[in-house]
């Protein structure tokens, strides 16, 4: 009993050609994406867990303005997040939570509030976040010292 198998050239040659495809497509996604984000969680597992966390979930330049303000900021103070608008990831409170536990978080929620929120929240262990226009310009006269970071982000510190 001989089996014959009986194979269709235009049907060999389609499926060569989605066997190359397939071939292709899957060095691409590891070249492109398993190898970089092997080597970049390698590059991350002998940091702490909210350091690990910050530098995957919002990259390095994040986690290291977020190391600054942890060392800056003791942990009895209370900081003061800008509006989510201005910095969507320093004005979320609920991820700040995460980031700045046990300190304190107080948020201005909008813009055209910021003036007066940020008046009424300085006090004696109040530190600022200072970012993308953040404390408005009408008070930081007002305010303490000013710490920067960078050129663009800093921290307002009581004396």
């Amino acid at each position: 009993m001989d089996l014959e198998i009986n194979v269709k050239k235009p049907e060999c040659i389609s499926m060569i050609f989605i066997t190359i495809a397939v071939v292709i497509q899957i060095g691409l996604v590891i070249t492109t994406f398993i190898l970089p984000l092997r080597s970049r969680i390698l590059g991350v597992r002998d940091l702490s867990m909210i350091e690990r966390s910050a530098v995957l979930a919002f990259g390095d330049d994040f986690a290291a303005y977020l190391d600054f303000v942890t060392r800056n900021v003791p942990l009895e103070s209370t900081v003061v997040l800008p509006p989510r608008t201005v910095d969507y990831r320093w004005g979320d409170v609920s991820l700040m939570q995460f980031y700045l536990a046990p300190r304190r978080l107080s948020n201005c929620p909008a813009e055209d509030e910021a003036v007066d929120c940020v008046r009424s929240r300085i006090g004696p262990k109040t530190y600022l976040i200072a970012i993308d226009g953040f404390p408005p310009s009408e008070v930081v006269g007002e305010l303490e010292s000013f710490v920067p970071f960078d050129e663009s982000r800093g921290l307002f510190i009581p004396h």
